[in-house]
């Protein structure tokens, strides 16, 4: 504490004369200086108060006053209310305009030529400091940006002519999709993205060598649950639906590889959605133990682990009788291990499926077999669900 008051004390002493000049310049509407005003921020105090001296000197670089003392300061009179008020303004904008960029100045010296902020006061300091820092806050803002979204995306295929990327969030979205009017790239309205990507896979496909004022320089492709390709809902940079005709050009720039990636990832991803649904219903389940010599008051815990082996998408069902619109077979190993009576420990084997009822319904089925026949389902070994889910998703 000594030291930060030492250091306080020593930057009054060495300006005393203009500080309590300043002073008496304000005291029509408040009788402080800048010095007064910096002090009392956050940030030069967790500093220590060694951007103190520096600061107060750019200030009186550009604030030209006088220093008095005694009889001399006894009779300075007051500035008019007007220019106090907007010198205690310009003091207070400068303020907010400065400790960020010294915060960032405080965390990336090493991109600067000069290491010590004193180097900067002078006539030069918006040149040499607070624009240059301003370039520098706007090159770290966009690699972190760059970074970010790279982080929350997954690239799906790229080549010299052509990328296609598919956002995770909003935030990668807006990355991706800068420059167009895709309501999925609106700053701060996340919805619409979340909206559609709960309806399917959003991919962005940028052409990177056509300009940029073409409304095929980036398509966003939005591919529903069993949709392919050519069947997905292109949209162009000014959000508009690209008609059968734009889509048949558009494919000319787009080359199987890319197209099979887009398709292959599809199937892929839509699985995975499936298969969390269909695990988070079995956690959701309870389990009936036959076994009679185990009681609750043994107080065993079961950790299940779903492992999915099977996944296929059919049409028709054969000889079962009769077609589904949508038919998914799956088949799963519940693997069950109990926390103390490892007697209990199982592994169950599902084969189940799941069909569309309607737009915004699937039904869930699971014939279980249990190895050692410890457990079984309380619904009994048919295990029938119906879920809802989005409306406007088709399955």
């Amino acid at each position: 504490m000594i030291l930060l008051e030492g250091r306080k004390e020593d930057v009054y002493n060495k300006f005393k004369g203009q500080i309590d000049s300043e002073r008496k310049l304000r005291s029509a509407v408040e009788p402080v200086s800048f010095y007064d005003i910096i002090i009392q921020e956050p940030f030069i105090q967790q500093t220590n108060y060694k951007y103190l001296e520096p600061l107060v000197a750019q200030h009186f670089v550009w604030n030209d006053v006088y220093p008095r003392q005694g009889k001399e300061l006894e009779e300075l009179e007051p500035n008019m209310v007007s220019t106090t008020r907007n010198s205690l303004i310009s003091d207070r904008g400068f303020i907010t305009n400065v400790i960020p960029k010294l915060e960032f100045f405080e965390r990336n010296k090493d991109k600067y030529s000069k290491k010590d902020f004193k180097q900067y006061v002078g006539w030069n300091f918006d040149s040499e400091f607070l624009d240059l820092t301003d370039k520098l806050m706007s090159e770290f803002s966009k690699k972190k940006e760059r970074e970010i979204a790279k982080k929350d995306s997954v690239k799906i295929y790229e080549d010299e002519t052509l990328l296609v990327v598919k956002p995770l969030t909003h935030q990668s979205s807006c990355y991706y999709g800068a420059g167009t009017k895709w309501c999925t790239t609106m700053a701060g309205t996340p919805a619409y993205f979340e909206r559609y990507s709960n309806e399917g896979n959003l991919y962005y496909i940028i052409l990177k060598k056509v300009s940029r004022e073409s409304k095929y320089a980036k398509i966003a492709l939005l591919l529903k649950p069993t949709v392919e390709f050519d069947k997905g809902d292109f949209y162009n940079t000014k959000d508009h639906l690209l008609t059968d005709n734009e889509i048949e050009i558009f494919k000319t720039f787009v080359i199987n590889k890319a197209v099979d990636a887009i398709n292959n990832d599809n199937e892929e991803s839509q699985k995975n959605k499936w298969l969390n649904s269909i695990s988070k219903e079995f956690k959701n389940v309870s389990f009936l133990i036959k076994k009679f010599n185990i009681t609750k008051s043994l107080g065993n815990g079961f950790d299940l682990v779903f492992n999915l082996f099977d996944f296929d998408e059919i049409y028709d069902l054969g000889d079962v009788g009769y077609n589904m619109s949508h038919f998914i077979r799956y088949s799963m190993d519940i693997k069950i291990t109990a926390t103390k009576d490892k007697t209990l420990n199982d592994n169950i084997l599902v084969d189940g499926y799941i069909n569309q009822i309607d737009s915004s319904k699937f039904e869930l089925q699971g014939i279980t077999e249990s190895e050692n026949d410890t457990y079984e389902f309380m619904d009994g070994l048919d295990f029938t669900k119906v879920h809802k889910i989005n409306e406007n998703m088709d399955l």
